[in-house]
C-alpha cells in the first residue's frame, strides 16, 4: 500500500512538472498537429505514453477521435471499450487477421477470438471505413464478411490456403477499394469501385463478369486481375455478344492481366480505352504447351504501343526487349508483355519468339515509332533472328 501510494505521488509530480513546460502555452490547435503527426502506430502504446505526460495533453488527446480509429483483432476487451467510447463517431479501421499480435499455438483458436472481437465490434459495423480480413479457408467467413458495411470504402481479404466461394450476400454499398486473394463472391454485385485487385480466387470471375464490373465502375483507377485458375485459353463464347460495347475509363492508370485465359481476355482488352493510362502489365506462363498467343499479344501491344506525351513517371523514347532461352519481354516505359513457354528451352518452335516481337510492334502508334530514341536488347544476343529486327 505504502509503494502505491509513493507511485501516485511520484506520477502526479511528474504530471505537475510537464504542465509547466513552456510547450503547453501553445494554442492547442497547434498541439493537435503536433500529436497527430507523431502518432501514426496502431499500437496504442505510443498513444497512452503521450496521454500521461500531463492532464492537458490527455484532455487533448481524449478529445481528438481520429486518434482513436482503429482496432484490431488482439487487442484486448479493455482497450476496444476504450477505443469505441473514445470515438463515437469516427470511421473505424479494422484489422482482423489470423496470428497478427499474438501466436497461433497460444489460445484461443481463430474462430473463437473474432467471436469474442465481434461481440465487442461488431455493433459499430456500420462505421467501419476500412477492414483488413486474413483468414484461414475453414473459417466462418459469413460471420466478419456478412455484417452490414454500409459505410465501408475499403476492404482486403486474404485467405490462406485454398481458395473460397463465398456465396453469401454482401453488403456494402460505399465500397471503392476492394482487394481479394483467395475468395470468390458475386462479382456482378460490386460496382463504383476505385480500385479492384482480384488474385488466386476460385472460381475466377468470367471475362463476361469482368466486362460488366468494367462497366459499371467508369472512375476505376486500378484493375489487376491475377492467378486465373481457369483454363490457359478460356472459352470462345465467354464474352456474350450483348457486351460488346466500348468501355471508357478516363480515371484508369493502372491495368495488370497476370495468368488470364488469353483467348478470352484480348476481346476485353479490345473493348476498354484508358486515356490517361500509365502502368499496363501482361503476363504470361506456360509449360510445354503450344497455343497461338496471336490475339492476347495483338491487343496488348495496343496498350504498349499506345503514343501520350511522356511525363516524369517514366520514359517512353525507350523501347527495351530482352529475354532468354524461354521468354521474352517487351517495355516501353512502365509498360510491358512478358511471355513465357518453356518448350523454348528444348529448342523447338524458336520462331515464336520473334512472331511475339513482330505481333507487338505492328500494333505501335506510328507517333510512338517515332520518339523512340533507344532500343535496348537484353539476354538474347545469342538469338540472331531478334538480333536482326533491330535493324528495322
Amino acid at each position: 500500500m505504502e509503494n502505491r501510494a509513493s507511485l501516485a505521488t511520484t506520477v502526479l509530480a511528474h504530471r505537475n512538472h510537464n504542465e509547466r513546460q513552456p510547450i503547453n502555452q501553445l494554442p492547442p490547435e497547434l498541439l493537435y498537429v503536433i500529436i497527430e503527426n507523431a502518432y501514426t502506430q496502431v499500437s496504442y502504446k505510443l498513444l497512452f505514453a503521450l496521454r500521461s505526460v500531463c492532464k492537458h495533453w490527455m484532455d487533448i488527446i481524449d478529445s481528438m477521435p481520429q486518434l482513436w480509429g482503429q482496432i484490431a483483432l488482439h487487442q484486448n476487451a479493455n482497450l476496444l471499450s476504450a477505443v469505441l467510447h473514445k470515438s463515437p463517431t469516427q470511421p473505424l479501421d479494422v484489422w482482423c487477421r489470423e496470428g497478427e499480435g499474438y501466436r497461433l499455438a497460444d489460445g484461443p483458436t481463430f474462430e473463437e477470438r473474432v467471436a469474442v472481437f465481434l461481440e465487442h465490434v461488431g455493433p459499430s459495423a456500420g462505421r467501419w471505413g476500412s477492414l483488413h480480413y486474413s483468414a484461414p479457408t475453414n473459417a466462418e467467413h459469413e460471420r466478419m464478411l456478412g455484417l452490414s458495411f454500409r459505410n465501408l470504402k475499403t476492404l482486403y481479404v486474404n485467405i490462406s490456403g485454398t481458395a473460397v466461394d463465398y456465396t453469401a450476400a454482401f453488403d456494402a454499398p460505399k465500397l471503392r477499394n476492394f482487394d481479394l486473394w483467395g475468395l470468390s463472391l458475386n462479382w456482378c454485385s460490386l460496382s463504383n469501385l476505385r480500385s479492384l485487385q482480384i488474385c488466386g480466387c476460385v472460381p475466377s470471375p468470367t471475362v463476361d463478369e469482368v466486362y460488366v464490373l468494367l462497366k459499371s465502375s467508369p472512375d476505376l483507377e486500378l484493375f489487376k486481375i491475377s492467378l486465373n485458375k481457369a483454363s490457359p485459353t478460356g472459352h470462345p463464347t465467354d464474352l456474350s455478344g450483348a457486351n460488346s460495347i466500348p468501355i471508357l475509363l478516363p480515371r484508369l492508370r493502372s491495368l495488370s492481366l497476370i495468368q488470364v485465359p488469353f483467348v478470352s481476355h484480348p476481346r476485353l482488352l479490345d473493348l476498354v480505352e484508358a486515356p490517361n493510362l500509365r502502368r499496363f502489365r501482361v503476363l504470361q506462363q506456360f509449360h510445354y504447351e503450344s497455343y497461338d498467343f496471336t490475339p492476347m499479344l495483338e491487343s496488348a501491344g495496343r496498350f504498349l504501343g499506345i503514343f501520350r506525351h511522356p511525363c516524369n513517371e517514366d520514359d517512353p523514347s525507350r523501347l527495351t526487349v530482352s529475354g532468354n532461352t524461354n521468354n521474352i519481354s517487351i517495355t516501353v516505359g512502365d509498360r510491358w508483355v512478358f511471355l513465357r513457354n518453356l518448350v523454348w528451352t528444348q529448342g523447338t518452335r524458336q520462331q515464336e519468339r520473334p512472331a511475339s516481337l513482330t505481333t507487338v510492334l505492328r500494333q505501335f502508334d506510328a507517333r510512338l515509332c517515332d520518339s523512340i530514341r533507344v532500343l535496348r536488347f537484353f539476354g538474347i544476343r545469342d538469338d540472331q533472328e531478334l538480333l536482326d529486327l533491330a535493324q528495322f
